[in-house]
């Protein structure tokens, strides 16, 4: 097997368990709403870095906002015991939501700036990305799809005595393909036949 071919062979098998994982997470839609908060305050001013990644039926966002004002950030019930220097982890489970097949994918940069909070001048830089969570499913099933094609395709060759690579019919050639030159290894091993004395 040469080089490429493990590594497409390797990259097959990832892509198949991101597959079974992308498809279990869109499956999971249907039953709980998931969201995650992974939130960082640095300095003296408190500026915080938050995270917000949200899988849902109706559509999933990883939302990024930087922020001075905690209270822009609208968490229900907000966390206490927060400090500066901390890094907290939030994780949310609600009743599903509608599954929505509308948009599919669209993204945002916004500066929203909060009057008449505390501190003045409150402002959340937000960067946010939103897509279908049945999505990563399509471009994860093309390597599956093709190495089942591939293999199915293979199979039928070998049961009909076919080249694997060209198609010629090799059952009057055994030892080596006479379009292609390749070798009998290819095709599939001769069956044992017990003969009677």
């Amino acid at each position: 097997m040469t080089l490429r071919r493990r590594a497409l062979s390797l990259l097959t098998v990832f892509s198949t368990v991101l597959l079974f994982i992308a498809t279990g997470l869109w499956v999971r839609t249907f039953f709980a709403d998931e969201r995650l908060w992974v939130m960082k305050g640095r300095g003296t001013q408190r500026v915080w870095s938050v995270l917000d990644i949200r899988w849902s039926g109706d559509f999933a966002h990883a939302l990024f906002v930087r922020t001075n004002d905690m209270t822009s950030f609208r968490l229900h019930p907000a966390p206490v015991g927060w400090t500066v220097a901390d890094v907290e982890v939030l994780c949310e489970t609600h009743p599903p939501s509608p599954q929505g097949l509308t948009s599919w994918v669209w993204w945002d940069h916004y500066v929203d700036y909060q009057s008449g909070r505390v501190p003045p001048g409150s402002r959340a830089e937000v960067w946010r990305f939103q897509f279908r969570p049945w999505l990563p499913i399509l471009p994860l099933a093309v390597l599956p799809a093709l190495w089942l094609r591939r293999f199915i395709i293979a199979r039928r060759k070998r049961r009909e005595g076919l080249c694997l690579i060209c198609g010629y019919d090799l059952r009057a050639t055994p030892g080596r393909c006479p379009e292609c030159g390749s070798e009998a290894a290819l095709r599939e091993p001769a069956r044992l036949s017990v003969t009677e004395p």
